[in-house]
């Protein structure tokens, strides 16, 4: 059984970034779909930005930018690697529906389905 990312279903990238956000240091690399294969075709690594409490909108953008600059990579396609500590997994129980259904609920009411860290 083939996972579904890896299948021939649905438009094939040619391009990716991933951007690996450590706590000191942040490595970024580009690579390149060649036939059935990946090469890599850049990598970066630039220090983390300094921030006391979480990292700002602004701050974050800011350091994508530089990271992107420096891999010289020219796709807006970015997988980005978060710590432990930097995420939030939560168990969600929700009704059986289809993906259509579920989309569609997440857009008219979002803050009733995923809920913060703080509970709001």
């Amino acid at each position: 059984m083939a996972l579904p990312f890896l299948s021939n279903s649905g438009k094939r990238r040619d391009q990716a970034v991933v951007v690996d956000l450590g706590t000191r240091v942040t490595k970024a690399a580009a690579i390149q779909r060649k036939g059935e294969a990946f090469s890599i075709t850049g990598f970066a690594m630039v220090d983390a930005p300094v921030y006391d409490r979480g990292i700002s909108p602004d701050i974050l953008s800011e350091h994508l930018k530089t990271v992107m600059q420096q891999l010289g990579a020219r796709t807006k396609h970015i997988v980005v690697v978060l710590g432990v500590s930097d995420s939030i997994l939560r168990t969600a129980e929700l009704p059986m529906v289809g993906i259509n259904d579920l989309r569609s609920r997440h857009r008219s009411s979002a803050r009733r389905w995923w809920v913060g860290p703080s509970g709001s």
